[in-house]
């Protein structure tokens, strides 16, 4: 007999999908993509019900093989789910399971395109000018959300400063007018920065459950590299 257990989740989660379906008498249909979620109904034999597992690469190898395994979300002895997670894969498995008759799986590729929930901001990065050199304290972004959002529902432990595969987590914000303005300890974001007169970088965070990110350009100096002793 295998044994499922929830998978702790991550807080760099970068995907959002939405699963919803039921059990209900007769054939069974393949599942279609609605919008940004995925919604599917299977049928079975009536007052029968299922095993419903969201998988990642590695619970889904586990599951296969007979072990006891891991999942994102579960659902079991259910004849409907209704599930929303935000997971880091870009590959997922949705195992729907009568552990009587039938096991069928579904690969669910999802694309960041189709399936992040996304609001743009704009963002604004002070100071202009980085000296790797420097011994100020802050780095300080600006942030203005698309028409409909409010920047004092963002949840500041989220927001971060990206760079290339690194980031810094903002210290502390406060809203003034329409922007969010945050603070990063200086001393973080000059050690993931690199020289170069237009650099990109992104500010993330969470909003209502929903992503948000804008890029802004800075100029980032480094006054003493490649100067000899």
């Amino acid at each position: 007999m295998q044994y499922a257990e929830l998978k702790e989740s991550s807080d760099d989660s970068s995907y959002q999908i939405d699963a919803t379906g039921e059990v209900t008498k007769g054939q069974q249909y393949a599942p279609m993509w609605l919008g940004l979620g995925y919604e599917s109904t299977w049928q079975f034999e009536e007052d029968e019900t299922i095993d419903f597992y969201m998988l990642d690469e590695e619970g889904y190898q586990d599951y296969l093989s007979g072990y006891d395994f891991e999942a994102l979300s579960m659902s079991e002895g259910v004849e409907t789910w209704d599930i929303s997670e935000r997971i880091q894969d870009e590959d997922v498995y949705l195992v729907v399971s009568n552990r009587e008759s039938l096991t069928t799986t579904k690969t669910v590729e999802i694309s960041f395109e189709a399936t992040l929930e996304h609001v743009d901001a704009i963002v604004d990065i002070h100071p202009e000018t980085i000296n790797l050199r420097s011994q100020g304290k802050w780095v300080t972004g600006y942030i203005e959300l698309e028409e409909g959002y409010d920047v004092g529902d963002i949840d500041i432990e989220t927001v971060k400063f990206n760079y290339d595969d690194e980031k810094v987590e903002a210290d502390w914000g406060e809203v003034q007018n329409d922007e969010l303005m945050v603070k990063f300890d200086r001393s973080e974001v000059v050690e993931i920065l690199e020289p170069g007169d237009e650099v990109e970088v992104i500010i993330t965070g969470e909003i209502n459950d929903e992503l948000f990110s804008g890029a802004s350009e800075i100029r980032v100096i480094d006054p003493g590299k490649g100067r000899g002793p």
